[in-house]
């Protein structure tokens, strides 16, 4: 048996990791892949690698361990199941028949990582799932899966009552690029939570030139907190038709407004920006603002003098 144990140590030592990966077990590759005990350190990369290759095989057990509780084994069921992707995708649905909200958030989560439009109708009958993180989870994977069969669920979704619900959607539609979601999208940049607001500043300016007009109607209304992300937007987009709205706001009596329009105008560029952004200098008072403005026309000097270089 000592002899036996010797032999295995020494062998160990000089096949490479990968040859060894191949004799193991599913069981025996993913606890060495997800493993923080210091002795696998060398084993957790082949182990995860052999476990993608064998594909299909290992879907079994993987989809299995969806309901584990620790997160070192959850992430590397993300990362392998991800890259296994097609073979997995089946059993990942059947795995959401389930009431364990471990392993329907995990699958769920991985289903939209995939990102194969199978999923769809399984992931849409959780729309309503009363667990908001559910919820949240459903429209992050919508959003990856790319399918714009979504919109309208996830439009819904921006008004749910759960802030993190309500955010997921906003990305998600500005992931599937959809000018359906614009008005609701809109009115997102009042939302009470930041991350709502934000996120759906971001999913407008996916939307481009077909966001314009709805954008610079904002600005012709009682600039409040959407006022500024609408302004950040048009900044972002770079139309010249948002201009001479911006221009005529360098006089706003809030500095906040001023700043934004500053940095706006500077990223919109050309030579009406600049003469708008050097008069705006020689008036302004506020710090903030003085620095947007400073900023906005050291983006066009540079802009300049990328244009004599080339």
């Amino acid at each position: 048996m000592k002899k036996r144990m010797i032999l295995f140590g020494f062998l160990s030592l000089i096949l490479p990791s990968s040859l060894q990966a191949e004799a193991k077990s599913v069981e025996e590759l993913f606890r060495e892949a997800s493993s923080a005990e210091l002795q696998y350190a060398s084993l957790r990369k082949p182990a995860e690698e052999e476990l993608v290759r064998r594909g299909g095989e290992a879907v079994p057990y993987l989809v299995g361990k969806l309901g584990t509780r620790n997160a070192r084994e959850r992430h590397t069921l993300e990362r392998v199941l991800r890259r296994i992707k097609g073979p997995a995708v089946e059993p990942l649905i059947e795995a959401l028949k389930t009431d364990d909200p471990y392993t329907l958030r995990l699958g769920i989560r991985i289903l939209g990582l995939i990102g194969d439009k199978r999923a769809l109708p399984s992931l849409l009958e959780f729309s309503s799932y009363p667990d908001w993180r559910v919820r949240s989870v459903v429209a992050f994977a919508l959003g990856r899966i790319g399918a714009r069969e979504a919109t309208p669920w996830l439009i819904s979704a921006l008004g749910d009552s759960v802030d993190l619900v309500r955010k997921s959607a906003a990305v998600s539609l500005g992931e599937l690029n959809d000018p359906r979601a614009t008005t609701p999208l809109l009115k997102g940049l009042s939302d009470p939570f930041y991350a709502v607001r934000y996120s759906s500043a971001r999913a407008l300016s996916k939307l481009g030139e077909a966001v314009i007009d709805s954008l610079l109607a904002i600005l012709e209304e009682p600039l409040g907190r959407r006022g500024y992300y609408a302004i950040e937007v048009l900044g972002e987009l770079g139309d010249k038709r948002a201009l001479n709205p911006l221009i005529s706001l360098l006089q706003n009596e809030d500095w906040a407004i001023r700043g934004f329009v500053a940095q706006a105008i500077g990223e919109i560029g050309g030579g009406e920006a600049k003469e708008a952004l050097s008069l705006a200098k020689r008036r302004e008072k506020h710090p903030f603002v003085l620095r947007k403005i400073g900023e906005g026309l050291q983006r066009l000097e540079q802009g300049k003098a990328s244009q004599g270089d080339e």
